[in-house]
């Protein structure tokens, strides 16, 4: 499973194009920005080699650097887009996720095309902190569309497990039980457990199990708890089974994470 992380670290230009029946550019190529365009009308196409991608209203369009390709819009529907340029800081799942030669994403939602309309329209006013706000913008909008090609979104009712994976992170200090998370999408219990491992990868209780883990650990590491405050706050009841289940997911005991993380306290 992926787990994709990224930084905006240059936003360059936000260009809003009104259709123009002679649009075309034969040689577009940015040694290294990254290029996301949404069609707001009409409709146009990209050729890679000899790739022909043709674009409708609502599509998005990343290429990553250094990919040349010609545009042209389509002269009986000439299109109006936006265009964004800018610099991404990657780990490897970023990396690996973009490298390709570009990314399509068809018909997108109400919510990703109006963020490209405040993004143009913030460049465009370029007030205080517009720089902070687009590049803001642009990460909810990657956030969007990374997020539909993650495995869950295309799964049986992602919407609904994704509702309860939402629920579980806000109540995983709880004493949850997978026959009530289950009733919640009126599922039994072992095709809830199916369905829910095949979209995040984990069953719901190793799930439960991670989040605990992660912020036991996070209340360790800070000094904010001792092993047994850091037990009981992250959904624990038994601090053996926390001790073992610690060193199982981290290869460490609570009190060395506690130890080495502060000494000089």
């Amino acid at each position: 499973m992926y787990d994709i992380d990224f930084i905006i670290t240059r936003l360059n230009r936000v260009i809003r194009r009104k259709p123009n029946l002679h649009w075309h550019n034969s040689r577009l190529y940015y040694e290294s920005e990254y290029n996301m365009v949404i069609v707001l009308g009409g409709k146009a196409k990209y050729i890679i080699n000899s790739e022909e991608i043709y674009l409708k209203k609502n599509d998005v369009i990343i290429f990553p650097p250094g990919i040349v390709r010609a545009g042209y819009t389509d002269k009986s529907d000439p299109w109006e887009f936006i265009t964004i340029n800018f610099n991404l800081e990657l780990n490897e799942d970023g990396k690996e996720f973009f490298d390709k030669k570009y990314l399509l994403f068809n018909n997108i939602g109400t919510n990703i095309h109006d963020k490209f309309l405040n993004i143009a329209y913030l460049w465009e006013g370029k007030n205080p902190l517009f720089a902070v706000k687009c590049k803001a913008l642009i990460s909810d909008i990657l956030y969007e569309l990374i997020r539909s090609f993650l495995p869950h979104s295309k799964m049986p009712r992602s919407e609904e497990l994704e509702a309860v994976r939402t629920y579980i992170q806000a109540n995983f200090r709880e004493k949850l039980s997978i026959e009530a998370l289950a009733e919640r999408m009126e599922l039994s219990v072992s095709y809830f457990r199916k369905l829910f491992t095949r979209a995040y990868g984990q069953s719901p209780q190793q799930y439960i199990i991670s989040l605990r883990i992660n912020t036991a650990y996070d209340l360790l590491e800070s000094g904010e708890a001792n092993v047994s405050e850091a037990a009981i706050l992250s959904g624990f009841e038994d601090i053996y089974y926390f001790s073992t289940l610690f060193k199982k997911q981290t290869g460490l005991s609570p009190s060395q994470v506690l130890h080495t993380n502060n000494k000089g306290v």
